[in-house]
């Protein structure tokens, strides 16, 4: 990995296991307690539904879905136009609201899958490499603009400088190649290989990651304090 020597901050949203960090603290990154972006992924993995009195995961609450016969369903007379509209749109909020949950399903474990193949392929490549399961993310003064930016809807950001205890430990990657699609597994492993060895093919999509030990330097409300 090569060695940088440049100031790093950490931008830290409100949220789920986000820890209370403050200026003059000197911490480290848990090698048994994953960051909030993988444990935020495990969570968000599990999507369960209120169907008939009873709470039923999304494959069941489908079968369901897809069993009735929706010209079974409609109980209203042929000729009555009005009634027949509007059970039909029923039926349809239904198959649209199944459609979104299972989308928003196999987004969140397309992730998780994407996750443990780049976890798999880093600890082939090199395991001092940053674990994305691990890691904090940080970034220099060249790019903090576009990653605030890109958490502006986050309530209580906060941006901490860094002081890194070995910069060796940064890892320099292709934010691009972190892809979430239905691709195979060898695709992912492709991906990941590219990641790691630190190919980079855009500028403006990189992204830093750090495993190791840290003091907060300094704490800024905004980015204007900064830039």
């Amino acid at each position: 990995m090569t060695t940088h020597s440049k100031t790093y901050y950490h931008i830290q949203r409100s949220g789920f296991e986000r820890d209370i960090w403050h200026k003059g603290d000197c911490l480290r990154t848990s090698k048994t307690r994953y960051n909030a972006f993988y444990s935020g992924l495990l969570r968000d993995t599990v999507d369960k539904v209120n169907a008939n009195g009873e709470t039923i995961g999304l494959i069941k609450y489908s079968n369901l879905i897809f069993k009735k016969d929706i010209n079974k369903n409609i109980k209203s007379q042929n000729n009555d136009f009005e009634n027949l509209y509007y059970e039909f749109q029923d039926n349809s909020f239904e198959y649209e609201n199944l459609a979104n949950k299972l989308h928003w399903s196999l987004f969140q474990y397309l992730k998780w899958i994407r996750e443990e193949i780049f976890e798999l392929e880093r600890i082939k490549i090199d395991n001092d490499l940053p674990s994305r399961k691990h890691c904090i993310w940080i970034c220099t003064e060249n790019d903090i603009q576009k990653w605030w930016d890109i958490f502006r809807d986050s309530a209580e950001k906060r941006i901490f400088e860094l002081k890194l205890d070995d910069n060796k430990r940064v890892h320099k990657g292709n934010g691009t190649l972190i892809d979430t699609e239905t691709f195979s597994i060898d695709e992912y492993q492709i991906l990941a290989k590219k990641y790691w060895s630190g190919e980079i093919s855009n500028s403006k999509e990189i992204e830093f990651s750090y495993e190791g030990s840290f003091e907060i330097i300094k704490e800024y409300k905004g980015i204007n304090e900064i830039l």
